[in-house]
């Protein structure tokens, strides 16, 4: 019987030999630059910090985990023009979760799009699991496209907290101009399929069409960076509940050398991005 030093190199050498010999047709598996991937590597990996009002409690050398969210922030400020960034999460799932439990309270409604529609499997049992009751945002199937008019009657009804995009599987990404929003609707959208678009201004970006928006996404798609994952908003009232809820009340270790490569494949992104 092969040792476990064995069958783990026999497992990654099986995995390199296929993965020089692949051609990627699905944003999930992009490649990343081993300019952006060095930073995995760092000693900084397992290093505690806390936002800036909880510093008395920092680990020593967490002043520079707090230096590097603070660099990963205003890269993304530059280039997704939002004025709130957290990059404290690692998936694009993670950032949905963590929004909803910041923002909705246990008995909110909200429409989604559900997994007949290329939603995300666990959105429902995410919504499930926290008391939050939910119905399917109406989709035209012979269009591969959300059913405008009917999904702005039911948001006219005024029964729901949010609407939520979180589309994991999808052909077009919601035509935001075609819906009628009420000011008070929450709007989270999960962007992670095209996060990398929005970037490169090849999709117009969500944040600069409306106030009371959330965008979320992970980074390892479209945008090709490390794992790692976003939250940005613009809206005031927003903001302050997000600040309060994710770190460190929900939140207390993140992964800091992901967000170390995040910055990287950001620089990179800055450089390479928009040709």
């Amino acid at each position: 019987m092969k040792n476990w030093k064995e069958q783990y190199n026999e497992i990654m050498e099986k995995f390199n030999e296929q993965d020089k010999n692949k051609i990627p047709l699905c944003a999930a598996e992009t490649y990343t630059s081993s300019y952006s991937l060095k930073a995995l590597s760092s000693h900084i990996e397992g290093q505690y910090g806390f936002n800036k009002e909880h510093r008395k409690n920092d680990f020593i050398g967490g002043d520079t985990v707090v230096e590097l969210k603070s660099l990963a922030s205003n890269l993304c400020k530059n280039i997704f023009n939002s004025e709130y960034v957290n990059v404290d999460t690692m998936t694009g799932m993670s950032c949905i979760t963590y929004t909803i439990m910041s923002l909705l309270k246990n008995d909110a409604k909200v429409l989604i799009t559900t997994p007949n529609q290329g939603g995300h499997p666990s959105l429902p049992t995410i919504l499930e699991t926290l008391n939050i009751s939910y119905d399917e945002i109406p989709y035209n199937f012979q269009k591969f496209q959300i059913d405008y008019d009917k999904t702005n009657y039911l948001i006219k009804s005024n029964k729901y907290d949010a609407i939520i995009f979180c589309q994991s599987d999808l052909l077009c990404p919601p035509q935001l101009e075609y819906f009628n929003f009420p000011k008070d609707l929450l709007i989270i959208y999960d962007c992670t399929q095209t996060l990398g678009l929005i970037a490169g201004n090849i999709i117009e970006n969500p944040l600069k069409k409306l106030d009371k928006i959330v965008l979320v996404g992970g980074t390892h798609k479209t945008l090709p960076a490390p794992s790692c994952g976003i939250i940005m908003t613009n809206n005031n009232s927003l903001i302050e509940k997000l600040k309060d809820k994710i770190s460190p009340e929900f939140l207390r270790y993140i992964q800091p050398n992901h967000i170390a490569g995040l910055i990287l494949a950001l620089i990179e992104f800055k450089e390479f991005g928009y040709n």
